[in-house]
């Protein structure tokens, strides 16, 4: 498998992945992202390759940064990093 392939496979199956954890369907992610529900189908299936303005509308949709969607950042990292800025501007 190529580095392209596995990238693509990576950012469908944490894509898919963050979806279902959120009990979202992929009409519901397509539509907040602004996309096709078959464009995103195909982008989890890696069928096809997701362009980088992709990844952050399918990242704001799920509530993630594209970098947690690349797999460059758990997700339990993002949550922590989340969780600090909310006490950090709590305690203002």
């Amino acid at each position: 498998m190529s580095t392209t392939d596995q990238i693509n496979k990576t950012i469908g199956t944490r894509i898919a992945a963050l979806r279902h954890a959120r009990g979202m369907t992929a009409a519901q992610v397509a539509e907040l992202a602004a996309m096709s529900q078959w464009r995103l189908t195909r982008i989890e299936n890696t069928r096809s390759e997701a362009t980088a303005a992709e990844l952050v509308k399918v990242g704001v949709a799920l509530g993630v940064t594209s970098s947690v969607i690349c797999g460059e950042e758990r997700f339990s990292e993002f949550m922590d990093r989340v969780g600090a800025a909310q006490a950090e501007a709590g305690a203002r």
